[in-house]
């Protein structure tokens, strides 16, 4: 955050930074910024929750696809295609 201070010579040499006042217009932009990087993230969180989601229902395509065919003892061109689309 960005600072707005006077200071006379002895403030200066001793570096104190009482009185200072926060401009209205940085804060502004300082919230803005805070807003969208809040929104960055969560919106990052729901992206990588989504592609969990697609990543668990393949595979589980894929279990039950091998289940499908253990059960039958045989497989078909449709079962070979498949799994070729879960890759």
């Amino acid at each position: 955050m960005f600072y707005l201070c006077k200071f006379n010579k002895k403030e200066k040499q001793s570096r104190k930074v009482e009185g200072c006042t926060v401009s209205e217009e940085l804060k502004q932009v300082d919230s803005k910024v805070t807003e969208k990087n809040v929104a960055l993230s969560i919106f990052s969180l729901i992206e990588r929750l989504m592609l969990i989601i697609v990543v668990l229902m393949t595979l589980g395509g894929v279990g039950f696809e091998i289940l499908a065919v253990y059960r039958t003892q045989s497989i078909a061109l449709a079962d070979i295609l498949l799994m070729f689309l879960y890759l």
